[in-house]
């Protein structure tokens, strides 16, 4: 009985032995199912980088690529870097307004230094 017990030797006709060996099969299925995925999207990610690597050789960017080429990680980065540009692009314009409105102070309407209309004077 030791010897069965230690080598798991169990009799074939044990009911509990079919479930135990059940089981182990259903396990290893469900594990080979994840690494076939697994291993679906490690070749998709050296397809992506062998892309990206054709393109830098190439002196292109992949942020350069049509974007329905992108992937969703990609496309998240994309739009990240555009609204950071467009904040930057919207400050850069908000002082370029202030500077142009500081530089000629005297210049506007009903001013000192505006031009003298004669119309007002008949």
């Amino acid at each position: 009985m030791v010897d069965r017990f230690l080598t798991r030797n169990y009799p074939p006709n044990n009911g509990h032995n079919q479930l135990i060996v059940a089981h182990r099969n259903a396990s290893v299925r469900d594990l080979k199912m994840e690494l076939t995925n697994i291993e679906g999207i490690l070749q998709m990610e050296k397809n992506d980088g062998e892309v990206l690597q054709a393109r830098k050789r190439d002196n292109g960017h992949w942020w350069e690529a049509p974007i329905k080429e992108l992937n969703f990680f990609q496309l998240q980065q994309l739009k990240e870097a555009m609204e950071s540009i467009k904040k930057k692009v919207e400050r850069e314009a908000q002082n370029q307004k202030m500077v142009t409105s500081n530089a000629f102070p005297f210049l506007t309407f009903g001013s000192a230094l505006a031009p003298i209309s004669f119309a007002s004077f008949k």
